[in-house]
This record gives structure tokens, sequence and C-alpha cells, in this order.
């Protein structure tokens, strides 16, 4: 809400990359003990809890709340179709991702160790990228920068496609390219975020959230 567009994919990009760098620990936990555990999802619930304490005791002002939100998708498509494109994109892919990533790895004889630090090295080449991006963004039309990005996204799945054929360098390869992945394809929902936030309104900020929550989410769903 108090970003300028100026600083607006700096922003989003900052955010993604802290979350990114939480992912990547949360693969190391993954690797220390078997995962049906109920330890595990103790772990989990403590460290979900964990994050309501930055939000009890911030004193930045909350923004002000809407009269009414209304979740009208369709606007969003009218005025950055190019934003609506890469969040459903963004959802697509990320949810495929998500659910079939740890399956892909073990296919490839990697064991849990290997699937963890196969995780960990896209999560950990989409946080390398997001902040340079968004910069990058930020002086430049930010369709440019996601064309660019799902380029990229697109050659990483190619040569993961392909890895095996590198015989004694496949793994490295499928490393390199679970890395360039996260790289190019973590970015783009970050910036379609603020590419829609840019061309929204200053009063319509919760209503531009709840839909491309609505999107992605749905997306993700999807894919």
């Amino acid at each position: 809400h108090q970003a300028t567009n100026a600083i607006r994919g700096r922003v989003f990009t900052t955010y993604a990359t802290l979350n990114a760098l939480a992912l990547i620990l949360g693969n190391a936990l993954f690797a220390q003990g078997h995962p049906a555990a109920a330890s595990m999802f103790m772990w989990v619930s403590v460290l979900t809890i964990a994050c309501l304490v930055p939000i009890a005791v911030t004193r930045q002002p909350e923004p002000p709340k809407p009269a009414q939100v209304q979740v009208r998708v369709w606007r969003l498509f009218g005025f950055a179709p190019a934003g609506f494109a890469g969040a459903a994109a963004s959802g697509l892919s990320g949810g495929a991702f998500w659910a079939l990533a740890m399956n892909f790895a073990g296919s490839r004889g990697l064991d849990q160790s290997g699937v963890a630090w196969f995780m960990s090295a896209v999560i950990f080449g989409g946080a390398l990228a997001q902040w340079p991006m968004g910069r990058l963004s930020d002086f430049m039309d930010r369709r440019i920068v996601m064309m660019l990005a799902a380029f990229g996204a697109t050659l990483a799945c190619f040569a993961l496609a392909v890895a095996p054929v590198f015989g004694e360098n496949a793994l490295a390869v499928t490393f390199a390219a679970a890395m360039l992945f996260g790289a190019a394809s973590f970015p783009i929902g970050s910036l379609a975020n603020a590419h829609l936030n840019d061309r929204s309104h200053a009063g319509d900020v919760s209503e531009t959230a709840t839909a491309i929550l609505l999107i992605s989410g749905s997306a993700a769903g999807l894919g």
C-alpha cells in the first residue's frame, strides 16, 4: 500500500527473496527426520505460530480498510492482461512444481538428502534472481522482464528433461538446470503482482491483492 511504482518491483521481490531463503531452511529441516514423523508436523505448527509474532509487535500502520472489497477478476485482465497472464502462468507452473518436484528428483535416483538439495537448488536460484529482476523491472517495462524470465524457465525445463543424456555429468546438469528454473520462474509471480498493482488505482489495493490470490491459487490447483 505504501510502495510507489518506482520501487514496487524491488518491494515484491525482496519479500519473495526472504520467503525463498526460508523455504531453503525448510528443506534443510526435511532432511533431518522421516517425512511421516509426527515431530516434523509439530515443527511446522510451531513455526507457523511464530509467524504471528512480527505482525503482533510491528509499529507500522496498517492500510486503511476499504468500505467494501469486490473480487472483479476480469478487471485485472482488462487493465493489465500481461500481469493477469503472468499470475496465472506462475500459479500453473508453481502448482505443478510443488506437487511433483520431489517425485521427479526421486525418479532421477536422488535419495532423501539429494531431494532436499535439489529443492534447495531451485529455491536458491529463485532467491538470487528475485531482487535483481525486481530492480531491473523498476527501470524498464516489467512485461519485457517477465517475457525474458519465461524464456529462461523454458530453457531450464528442457535441460531438466534431457539431463540423463549427459551421462556422468547428468547430476551436475540437473542441479544447474534446477537453479536456473528457480531463478527464471520464481520472479514471474512477483513481477506480475507488481505490474498489476502499477495499473490499479490506489484505492483498489485490497481488491487487486484478493483477485491476484484467486487467479494464482486457482491456476496452482489446475497445475
